[in-house]
């Protein structure tokens, strides 16, 4: 069977097409927001509330589905036990809040809680209030509803691919029922044809009808008060809710206990990546703080939980004996001298909690780095409140519908968090009497395999890997970038240096000799103009003499300061091809050295072929928070307000002029006649959508557009399979194409990938690629190896980027 989807949509202005393919087979966890004000809350009559509101019938409701799902927000206030018991508390409901009001804390709320589905109920304390809701003539809501329509606009900013379920809202039982009236009207004939006409996803339904009689007459045996429902009113509303299924999402699952038992999990303890003495853990860094001669630290991936002496004990408050207070951070850095692309992780566990000991309600945070990265948040996990209930433990499972969470891994960390106090972690016993709660972890489990061998990259890093106390400042030479040098245009950088100890132009300066020869960015200083991280530096190079741009053979950074603790020096490099846009030509971490005299520390960026790039116009350096577990947690007394950061010796280019046009530019300024602005490669001068870049790449015509929409990819389904077909031009030997696939159009994962105009190489294992014709075009099939089932419900992502 062949499911035709959308042509190509060129979503970013100068480098890519991106096609929107069906949902995928496995299934995730849908993260559910609800958000509004004091009905999504719950309240009830006066300062009385109706414990849960519409919320725990809800939750009910769809836990009687097969979907997985979860309640996200910043407020777990008005719970009950149903809710507590299953992790379902969290909501957005703000009592007294109007449309704008949750518009302003809107982007914080969305970003913390990352809803697949929002359902929105919102307005009613603008008619209460009679808010500047419309012309004032009648009974209008014109401005009520635009400013919903842009609270809405945001939600979809945020997350494309989000979900909303809107409704209408429930009576006033007075005049002002006439405004809630036309304020509903407006939802069906304005509200959702605007937005499904763009393609979101949104409904509409009806909680307004809940509370009325067949007689039109409003329905007093559902009200608490004037504007409140009462139980039997949130009941009704949860019923309207459910009648929204919930969508198939691909995505994280987690599992948490779901029953309490005295033999608890344990049992659960296997063979894993972490599990001291295998050879898949490189190290581990944990606090130090168990209570002494009872709970060792090496309890925490012993491979048992048979004793006390097998387990590891945080505490929130006993600060005796070296316990730590929370929260604890436990990292396990995996061995890559073996396997040098990391660690395909299919779940990671934590089996931790002592019922008896009323350690129930465990929560702790995962984060996942890659190549030795900053580590990213995977989510905050909260395990069920079981207590009093023998020698138990409590599972929690951290995975991912596709069966993969995270792709080429180097280092898991668990940050242990002070558990809910409410929900039975205030009492550890007699053995603990001093304190009050904490986690008791009975190990940590890490399951994968190792990551396949990644194409090698076409450019060398080379960086320092031993202390040394003569630094590398004599590697300082004339280059591109000096200050001074004919070839530079033009330096770009925060002013944020310390005065009077480190400058600003000490960034290209052709010299390391003192202080203030360097420049320091500091991580948490904001004293005397420092800001924080990340540090963006441009040059400009100088194309007036030479005007097709530079022929670059090495790029280099001279940082660190190893007697002042700041090693682990990063930078993403990016590069500006012919004036274009700035691609991302990869990011490069120093050794951790620290402690090594007055040193430096020289990172080289080069390439096998001899060049990195040709036709250079720009360089940028964009320079990162270095890890603090990595060397940088100090830098010295004259520095003693900060905690960490980047000492800059010196940024160094080195290449030649490039002595031909690129044939980009020849294709721009012969072919079509383009000068000037026209010719710029993110520019679009027949204003037909597609840039230059992406019409050079697909054969387009930039002057006239005749071949217009044509010449984008195209997907289509086939055998349960995705695929994205696009023809590719052979002479394009500057370009690089590479497809790539998304759930949420924020992470993207490479499929396939071509280099310089050459054949296209397998990213992703499992992907096909099919290449057909002769001449100078080839017919190109990319197929996603996930297979699809679900074509009606689109939530995954196809996109060709072309770059430089």
């Amino acid at each position: 069977m062949l499911y035709p989807t959308l042509r190509g949509i060129c979503l970013f202005s100068a480098i890519l097409c991106a096609v929107m393919i069906p949902e995928l087979k496995a299934q995730g966890t849908v993260r559910v927001m609800p958000l509004g004000d004091s009905i999504t809350y719950g309240m009830g009559a006066g300062q009385a509330k109706i414990p849960g509101g519409y919320r725990d019938p809800l939750a009910q409701l769809y836990a009687a589905g097969t979907i997985p799902f979860l309640f996200v927000g910043s407020d777990s206030g008005n719970t009950t036990p149903y809710l507590v018991a299953n992790s379902q508390q969290s909501n957005e409901g703000h009592t007294g809040y109007r449309i704008d009001q949750i518009q302003t804390n809107l982007n914080a709320w969305q970003s913390s809680a990352t809803p697949d589905v929002v359902l929105l109920h919102i307005g009613t304390n603008d008619i209460l209030n009679n808010i500047n809701l419309g012309t004032g003539v009648g009974n209008d809501t014109s401005t009520a509803i635009a400013r919903l329509s842009t609270l809405i606009s945001t939600l979809y900013t945020n997350k494309p691919s989000l979900k909303i379920v809107l409704s209408t809202l429930i009576p006033i039982q007075d005049a002002r029922d006439l405004y809630v009236k036309n304020f509903n009207a407006a939802l069906a004939s304005t509200v959702i044809p605007n937005f499904t006409g763009q393609g979101r996803s949104i409904v509409l339904v009806d909680n307004y009808a809940n509370f009325v009689l067949p007689d039109s007459n409003w329905d007093t045996s559902k009200f608490a008060d004037y504007a409140h429902p009462n139980a039997s009113g949130y009941a009704a509303m949860a019923n309207t809710w459910a009648t929204f299924p919930l969508p198939m999402v691909e995505g994280i699952v987690f599992t948490p206990t779901t029953a309490n038992g005295s033999a608890g999990l344990d049992s659960s303890v296997a063979v894993n990546l972490v599990r001291n003495g295998q050879g898949t853990l490189g190290s581990v860094s944990a606090p130090t703080g168990s209570i002494s001669g009872t709970f060792p630290v090496s309890g925490l991936n012993d491979g048992s939980a048979a004793g006390s002496s097998n387990f590891t004990y945080y505490s929130v408050t006993n600060a005796a004996n070296g316990a730590t207070k929370m929260p604890d951070t436990v990292t396990f850095e995996l061995n890559t001298s073996v396997n040098t692309s990391g660690y395909d992780i299919t779940s990671v566990q934590v089996i931790s909690g002592w019922g008896d000991h009323n350690l129930g309600a465990q929560r702790f945070q995962l984060l996942l780095s890659t190549n030795h990265e900053e580590y990213i948040n995977y989510g905050t996990y909260t395990n069920a409140a079981y207590v009093n209930d023998g020698n138990s433990s409590f599972r929690s499972t951290v995975a991912h519908s596709t069966g993969t969470l995270a792709r080429n891994i180097t280092g898991v960390r668990y940050i242990f968090m002070n558990p809910d106090t409410s929900n039975g972690a205030t009492s550890t016993g007699a053995t603990q009497a001093v304190s009050s709660g904490g986690t008791v972890i009975r190990e940590l489990q890490v399951f994968g395999t190792a990551s396949a061998i990644l194409p090698p990259s076409p450019y060398l890093f080379t960086a320092e890997s031993s202390a040394t106390s003569t630094g590398k400042d004599s590697a300082i030479a004339v280059n591109l970038l000096r200050a001074g040098q004919s070839t530079l245009a033009g330096v770009t950088a925060p002013n944020v240096a310390i005065p009077a100890n480190f400058t600003i132009a000490g960034l290209n300066d052709g010299s390391a000799a003192t202080s203030s020869k360097l420049s320091y960015y500091s991580v948490t200083d904001t004293a005397n103009g420092a800001q924080p991280f990340p540090a963006t530096i441009t040059f400009t190079l100088n194309t007036t003499a030479n005007p097709y741009g530079y022929d670059i053979s090495s790029i280099q950074a001279i940082s660190g300061w190893g007697d002042h603790s700041l090693g682990a020096q990063r930078f993403q490099l990016l590069l500006a091809i012919d004036n274009g846009p700035y691609t991302d030509y990869g990011t490069y971490r120093n050794a951790d050295v620290v402690n090594g005299g007055n040193s430096s520390y020289l990172s080289t960026v080069s390439s096998a072929s001899g060049t990195i790039a040709s036709h250079v116009t720009g360089i940028r350096f964009v320079f990162k928070n270095p890890d603090a577990s990595n060397g940088t947690a100090s830098v010295g007394s004259s520095q003693v307000v900060s905690s960490g950061g980047t000492v800059i010796r010196e940024l160094q280019a080195f290449g030649t002029p490039s002595a031909n046009p690129s044939p980009y530019l020849s294709w721009a300024n012969v072919t079509y006649g383009l000068s000037g602005n026209d010719a710029l490669p993110q520019s679009d001068p027949n204003h037909n959508g597609i840039t230059n870049l992406v019409e050079y790449a697909l054969d387009g015509n930039p002057v006239n557009g005749s071949t217009g929409q044509t010449i984008l990819p195209v997907s289509q389904i086939v055998a349960n399979h995705t695929q994205l077909t696009f023809t590719r031009y052979l002479d394009r030997t500057d370009l690089n194409l590479t497809v790539e696939a998304s759930e949420d159009l924020a992470t993207w994962t490479d499929l396939a990938k071509s280099t310089g105009g050459g054949s296209f190489a397998v990213i992703e294992a499992g992907t096909t690629i099919t290449e057909t014709g002769s001449g100078n075009s080839r017919s190109m099939t990319v197929v996603d190896p996930v297979a699809v089932t679900h074509p009606s419900q689109p939530n995954r992502f196809l996109r060709l980027k072309v770059f430089r």
